[in-house]
């Protein structure tokens, strides 16, 4: 943990790797206590590589600290996650994730701020999240309200247990 301070900007297609490795080990230290040995097996390798189309949206973003080093993302689209369709009125938050050793310093926080500004600036009035069962007290930490249980279609024969979550922008 660093008493350095961090800052946020939009992710590009370079920040990729740091990406892919910063979702990795977060994911990889923070989500085995909500899920099953066999389904973080399955889960970790493909949940826990950038976007790209995410990464050049300018709707994602990382947080920095220290000499650039990437230690929280996260961002949001406007386009539903796997199905893309465009939904009026609603955006989707995307992709969370904070260093392990930067937990509690408001990063994850920060990036959220960000992405409901913008969406609500965007005429956006919901924001929807299919929020990792480790994640829930996050978000509702962060207004989010959760509505039901959800099985997201990760690949054809797997999904991953999550709970989809709302905030209202009005």
């Amino acid at each position: 943990m660093s008493a350095s301070p961090h800052t946020i900007r939009i992710a590009n297609a370079t920040d990729a790797a740091a990406v892919s490795h910063l979702l990795e080990l977060s994911y990889r230290v923070l989500l085995p206590a909500f899920y099953e040995e066999t389904v973080m097996a399955q889960i970790l390798p493909l949940i826990s590589r950038a976007n790209p189309l995410l990464l050049n949206s300018g709707m994602f973003y990382v947080a920095t600290a220290g000499r650039g080093n990437i230690v929280g993302c996260g961002g949001w689209s406007i386009r539903a996650p796997k199905i893309g369709v465009k939904m009026n009125s609603q955006g989707n938050i995307r992709h969370f994730a904070t260093h392990p050793d930067w937990l509690r310093q408001g990063i994850g926080a920060g990036i959220l701020r960000r992405c409901l500004t913008e969406a609500k600036a965007q005429n956006m009035e919901r924001m929807n999240c299919h929020s990792a069962l480790g994640a829930e007290l996050f978000y509702g930490a962060c207004g989010f309200s959760a509505i039901k249980r959800i099985d997201v279609p990760i690949t054809s024969k797997f999904s991953f247990p999550a709970t989809l979550m709302c905030n209202d922008l009005g």
